[in-house]
């Protein structure tokens, strides 16, 4: 099928952030990669905005306790198509799309990123709660389900009841700017953690360890990179860095411009998670030379290929314990990142899009 202006091989039904979450950066990531010659083409998702949910759905919902406009916000069931495209195959960018596979007239496939909600009952409130279970009831309705990790995909399988051969993983990769920049001093005693403040993130207890480490390791200090993206949860750790005693020693940078010169000056690289459906900066971290300390769960093991200190995430000594191990033993360090340098080249950015187009072709779209 040939692809005209208004017919892209591939539709991506994405959703535009104001911050690059990990779900974003990989759409974004993807549209670049191969947004080439029309074979992909981005469908911003939409929720309902004519007079009649303005000005009479959306309030009386509100007044119902139902808060029809942000469930819609947050899982959109419906999207742009001005100009009424009509692509080879449909690619829904994260499972809270799913409420817009009943839409589709054409095939559907959509990338799962996690469940975690599911899998902990861990919602924002009770209405979040109710919209995800909706549009969670839809996943199975698509006709092939692409994860980004076995960790995931065995997850879906098993919670969704799905057969291994509807459900792929494709590794994102990291873009090639990720590399060790051998002119910058490495600091052995920095510390950095890049990502959100969410409550799986586990910066509670990691915080509960730095406390340790920087009672053993005077000369240690920690860098916490990236925004919030969860309500108070700032105040919370500012407030429980003074209760620690450690706020001198920790500092907080919502964003900077060179990430990879972080990594290549920093000594360890921390990630304690309680949950991951892939790890993005155990890999940049990895390929800029940095010693990861990771949390010991199924993903971050798979993402990291067991080239990191591996640490029990709800136990701040052992967290403490792998921080302080990463620093003080320079062999240990020094076997860790030499087989971390080889092991993030296996993800290479080119080498995924690649790996994208096959999946494509795959699901029947003719390139």
């Amino acid at each position: 099928m040939k692809n005209s202006q208004h017919n892209p091989a591939v539709g991506l039904i994405v959703k535009t952030e104001p911050e690059m979450t990990g779900i974003y950066r990989w759409a974004f990531e993807l549209q670049q990669a191969i947004n080439q010659n029309n074979l992909l083409q981005p469908f911003e998702v939409s929720s309902p905005d004519n007079f009649f949910y303005k000005k009479i759905v959306y309030p009386l919902s509100q007044v119902l306790g139902k808060d029809l406009k942000t469930a819609f916000k947050n899982y959109p069931n419906n999207f742009s198509n001005p100009d009424n495209a009509s692509p080879q195959l449909w690619h829904l960018a994260s499972q809270t799309f799913a409420g817009i596979l009943p839409k589709l007239k054409k095939p559907g496939v959509i990338t799962v990123f996690d469940l975690y909600p599911y899998i902990f009952d861990v919602y924002g409130s009770r209405k979040d709660k109710a919209a995800f279970l909706r549009a969670f009831k839809e996943i199975s309705k698509a006709n092939h389900i692409l994860t980004i990790s076995r960790a995931v995909k065995n997850e879906v399988c098993t919670i969704l009841n799905k057969d291994l051969g509807n459900v792929s993983v494709v590794y994102p990769g990291i873009k090639n700017e990720f590399v060790e920049n051998k002119l910058l001093k490495r600091d052995p005693y920095s510390i950095v953690y890049v990502g959100s403040e969410l409550p799986r993130k586990n910066l509670n207890k990691l915080f509960q360890a730095l406390a340790i480490v920087f009672k053993r390791i005077p000369e240690a200090h920690f860098i916490k990179i990236g925004r919030s993206q969860w309500p108070g949860s700032r105040s919370e750790l500012i407030l429980l860095s003074q209760k620690l005693k450690i706020e001198n020693r920790i500092k907080f940078l919502d964003y900077v411009d060179d990430l990879p010169s972080v990594y290549s000056k920093a000594g360890v690289s921390v990630l304690v998670s309680t949950y991951e459906g892939f790890g993005y900066p155990v890999l940049e971290a990895m390929a800029c030379g940095a010693l990861t300390v990771i949390s010991d769960i199924p993903t971050l093991k798979e993402t990291s290929g067991e080239n990191s200190i591996l640490v029990d995430p709800m136990d701040p000594n052992s967290i403490a314990d792998g921080i302080c191990s990463g620093i003080l033993n320079e062999n240990k360090r020094n076997q860790l990142t030499s087989d971390g340098l080889k092991w993030a080249k296996k993800f290479n950015f080119n080498q995924w899009k690649n790996q994208m187009i096959e999946f494509y072709k795959g699901q029947g779209v003719i390139f």
